[in-house]
């Protein structure tokens, strides 16, 4: 006799003697073969719910898959359990426990495990009871389906679904994580729908990107810092931030050793690099000692002698930082060719400017590295030094008084140049360190001088910015381009800024001016690589983002035994942990990281911006609902909001808001546009190469009673195992770990 189906569900679990509890929702679907999927969450009162009420996306204790055998021994009933698909271990071992019926029908589970905190074997029991089969009024008998891809179809990661009765799940497993989701039938009106009640996404570095939306409100609302306080109390505020962040100081050149190494360099280059950076920290500790004796020369000489000895000082540390000077425009060396039959993007023209600390040797090797990476022609702009603390005061003087310095109009002229060139069809910043505040005084000149048309040619990227502004005026031109997820078109289309977590100078520039300034216009996605230190261009931020070769290679993770209680993987399922508790990272691909989106930043905007009554009173009732829900809702011009929500051609509810509901569950890649350009591509080419990939049919090597399965553009194969009753069930939908939807369809 064929063995039915089963759906169970566990009531208690407790290691012996301990008493028993419940702390997860879990399920398990058999199927009559032995195939199963058990999926155990944490019950909702004790974890995060997601905004979907329906919908449970909090802490995963476990989910594997596989085979069930079972065999009588001497009377017992013993059962093990295959699961070579597993959320804690790539290489799982199989388990055993010994089934025993109960008087009311329900099974104790009995056997052994090994306790997480003294490594001991200990015993457990678990109670399980069955649910009925047949929970669909429209099915005369009980439903079986199971699906199964694995890589012995050429597919990287494995997974099962299974569908018994009213319950569906499924687990998803690949180099990038997990994907878990439960479905459960619900009997209503029209006969009832499937409901999603667990969807869980496991990538180890969800967490370690943190987004946050551009500060990009109502005109009326957000401004730069120089609108709101004089120069000198910006002087004064901007020398404390600087002092708060001076611990990470030590983090600038911090780790020393990257994963990442380009091919060697030449004898001669490294010979430049290695004298620059001895020169840049003579003069570090010049004028360190410098700095110490100021005040005491100041009290102690008189006023002439003062003056002569500051001037020789600082001809001093001129004549020391000579060697590293060199011309203020570099081109990359051996750039593609110029020529239109040869080089692929002529229309485009690529600008870097170089931050603190940077001589004429470093700003050759950022641009060469930037030329290989998006294989075009890069102009560099040479910011010169002349040490770090004097950096760091043409910094303040820079972003507090709008003091342009030679390198500022230098830059500001290339650019304009090139904008105005009717053959030149879009021209791409990228900026580090100073070199953002630089480029955000470029682009506040450009806005005075140049139409809107022209600075929309413009886009730029930034990484570890010390700017503490960045202005991008919305546009009402329909044919504009907007950014990614943007809710409004700007002027210019694209901006982002990439920054480490403990690197001092985004700490005081964008971190600082995106976290801590609510009110403060800085136009631009945000990418903050968390835990991460380092302030060079090259090693800590191409390297980690665009390395040259980037691998895959998952650790493995220890295996938690079945039945054990605590959960691993925090509130937000961002991590996963081995049998000691510390953190299993896995050498995942930054871009394909899925972002940790910062939704308090825009809840601190919203409730520190001035509300301001409509005047119009058949918009009351809008405002009233707004502040209800504590959006934002500001009266500019006339007043009047429209059927869209939009003030005057603005957005009337808080932009990164919406911004930052529509990043959730999105990879860095997803909203990132700059990565379109690797390798010499461009976002045209790579939207057309989509459409063809699209395009292309996909195919499997079962179809469900002559109707082919309908999957995603991530899984091609699939293998039919199990179903004995398809007529009711005709597909179930795979996707890849990243963004999987397990949607079980009745006919």
């Amino acid at each position: 006799m064929t063995p039915l189906p089963s759906i169970s569900r566990r009531k208690h679990y407790r290691t012996v003697p301990g008493e028993p509890s419940e702390p997860t929702s879990t399920i398990v679907l058999t199927s009559p073969r032995g195939y199963y999927v058990d999926i155990r969450v944490c019950n909702k009162q004790q974890a995060h719910l997601s905004s979907d009420p329906k919908t449970f996306n909090g802490q995963l204790q476990w989910a594997f898959a596989g085979t069930k055998e079972t065999l009588q021994i001497g009377g017992r009933t013993i059962s093990t359990w295959h699961h070579p698909i597993d959320s804690l271990s790539d290489d799982p071992k199989p388990d055993k426990g010994e089934m025993i019926e109960l008087e009311d029908g329900d099974t104790l589970e009995k056997g052994e495990t090994v306790d997480e905190e003294t490594g001991e074997v200990v015993r457990y029991e678990e109670l399980w009871e069955e649910l009925p089969l047949d929970s669909m009024k429209k099915e005369a008998g009980p439903v079986c389906i199971v699906l199964k891809i694995d890589e012995a179809h050429g597919v990287e990661g494995s997974g099962m679904v299974i569908r018994i009765g009213g319950y569906c799940e499924g687990i998803f497993k690949d180099s990038q994580g997990i994907t878990i989701e439960r479905w459960e039938w619900v009997e209503g009106e029209g006969g009832g729908k499937w409901e999603r009640t667990v969807s869980y996404l496991l990538t180890p570095r969800m967490a370690n990107i943190k987004f946050i939306p551009p500060q990009m409100g109502p005109v009326s609302n957000y401004s730069v810092r120089a609108m709101r306080s004089g120069p000198l109390s910006l002087l004064l505020k901007d020398a404390g931030i600087l002092l708060t962040v001076l611990p990470y100081l030590p983090f600038l050149f911090l780790p020393l050793n990257t994963k990442v190494k380009e091919k060697k360099e030449k004898s001669t280059s490294k010979l430049k690099s290695t004298r620059d950076n001895a020169i840049q920290a003579l003069l570090c500790l010049l004028q360190t000692i410098i700095l110490i004796l100021f005040i005491p020369a100041l009290i102690s000489l008189p006023g002439i002698l003062f003056f002569a000895a500051a001037l020789l000082c600082v001809l001093i540390l001129r004549l020391i930082a000579w060697p590293t000077q060199g011309p203020r425009i570099l081109y990359s060396v051996d750039p593609p060719s110029t020529s239109s039959a040869l080089n692929p993007h002529p229309g485009e023209r690529w600008v870097f400017i170089n931050g603190i600390c940077t001589g004429s040797s470093g700003l050759q090797a950022n641009i060469d590295r930037l030329s290989h990476l998006f294989g075009r022609q890069v102009l560099g702009i040479h910011n010169q030094s002349y040490g770090m603390i004097s950096d760091l005061v043409e910094c303040l003087l820079q972003r507090c008084l709008s003091y342009k310095t030679l390198d500022v109009r230098v830059a500001c002229e290339v650019v304009k140049d090139l904008l105005v060139d009717d053959e030149v069809k879009r021209v791409v910043l990228v900026a580090h360190s100073q070199g953002g505040i630089i480029a955000s005084m470029v682009v506040d000149e450009l806005f005075m001088e140049l139409s809107g048309n022209m600075m929309g040619k413009m886009e730029i990227y930034t990484f570890g910015s010390a700017a503490s502004h960045f202005h991008n005026p919305p546009t009402s031109s329909a044919n504009t381009a907007s950014s990614t997820f943007s809710t409004q078109p700007t002027t210019i289309p694209y901006i982002e800024h990439y920054a480490n977590e403990y690197d001092m100078v985004p700490r005081w520039g964008v971190l600082y001016a995106t976290s801590s300034l609510l009110n403060n216009r800085y136009a631009g996605n945000v990418f903050v690589r968390e835990g991460a230190s380092g302030h060079m261009f090259v090693e800590h931020y191409l390297d980690p983002i665009f390395p040259m070769a980037q691998h895959h290679s998952p650790k493995a993770v220890t295996k938690v035994k079945k039945g054990h209680p605590n959960g691993n993987g925090d509130a937000n399922g961002q991590t996963v942990t081995n049998g000691n508790g510390h953190l299993v990272e896995e050498a995942l691909s930054y871009l394909d990281a899925i972002v940790d989106v910062d939704d308090t930043i825009p809840l601190k905007r919203r409730n520190s911006a001035p509300l301001k009554p409509l005047t119009q009173n058949k918009h009351r009732k809008n405002a009233e609902n707004a502040q209800s829900h504590h959006t934002l809702v500001l009266a500019t011009g006339n007043g009047m909001v429209n059927d869209h929500g939009v003030v005057d051609g603005f957005e009337a509810i808080g932009g990164d808001v919406l911004m930052e509901q529509a990043a959730r569950g999105k990879t860095v890649k997803e909203l990132s546009r700059l990565w379109l350009y690797l390798g010499g591509s461009s976002p045209e080419e790579r939207k057309v190469q989509d459409a063809r990939d699209r395009s292309i049919p996909k195919r499997c090597n079962y179809n469900i009673l002559g109707v082919m399965p309908s999957f995603s553009d991530h899984v091609k194969y699939t293998r039919l195992l199990e179903n004995n009753h398809g007529d009711v069930f005709r597909h179930v939908l795979l996707g890849s770990s990243r963004r999987a939807s397990f949607k079980p369809s009745a006919l």
